[in-house]
């Protein structure tokens, strides 16, 4: 795979969460696409990171769907990023003119270690935090697991990214590193607030966005191609040979 922007010693936590299926397959019907089904629920997964592009530092906050792919027999990664946000507002503006991607700028929170956090806010207030709980009692969490996880595959982006059509265009995406998983637990805070900056805050409100568990990856590589038409298939297979 040739990508365009690869990041090495990326500090990432994630959330790895469910939403209501009926909801995003609506949504989705739209982009060709359906949300992939897990125990009759929508996979969703918002990912924050603290990383450096030529030097400049940057933090980004991404939420995304799982969808299936139309090429399962390339594997089974594949997700539909429905907004992302970047502290930049240069790199925000690069992501909407370049890659044709769904950002915009907003101001970043990222806490990767024990305990772990990520928060959003735009025009001065908080609308999107998680926080997982310090426990004076438990004061070191244990991990439910941990290995060597990520993602790779096609990343498919709403059909208006640039405020016209521009129906059918996606990226491939890569995220890898050594990843430390945990439950999120009842103590733990998840807040979401409507805002007119974001559809996809009252996106989650309505399909009752829940929060399984943390994904912290604090020496991750993140990877991006250029953006593709889904019907340019024969560049698509010259890009990743």
């Amino acid at each position: 795979m040739k990508y365009v922007a690869e990041l090495a010693h990326v500090r990432e936590v994630s959330l790895l969460g469910s939403a209501d299926l009926g909801f995003w397959a609506e949504r989705l019907r739209v982009e060709g696409l359906t949300p992939v089904e897990h125990a009759g629920r929508a996979r969703v997964l918002v990912v924050a990171c603290d990383s450096k592009f030529f030097g400049v530092r940057f933090r980004e906050l991404s939420f995304s769907v799982f969808v299936d792919r139309p090429d399962a027999s390339e594997g089974s990664d594949a997700a539909f990023l429905v907004q992302a946000f970047n502290s930049s507002r240069f790199f925000a503006w690069s992501e909407r003119t370049w890659f044709s991607t769904p950002y915009r700028h907003g101001m970043i929170d990222v806490e990767v270690g024990l305990p772990a956090a990520m928060r959003l806010g735009l025009e001065g207030q908080t609308v999107f935090s998680a926080v997982m709980s310090a426990d004076s009692n438990t004061p070191t969490r244990e991990p439910s697991r941990g290995k060597v996880e990520g993602f790779a595959g096609p990343i498919f982006l709403p059909g208006s990214a640039r405020g016209k059509a521009t129906s059918g265009r996606f990226f491939f995406a890569k995220i890898e590193g050594e990843t430390q998983a945990y439950s999120f637990s009842p103590t733990d805070t998840l807040t979401i607030l409507p805002s007119a900056g974001s559809p996809m805050l009252q996106a989650l409100i309505d399909s009752h966005f829940v929060v399984d568990e943390w994904l912290i990856r604090r020496d991750a590589t993140h990877a991006k191609s250029k953006t593709f038409r889904r019907v340019d298939e024969q560049e698509c297979s010259s890009y990743k040979s």
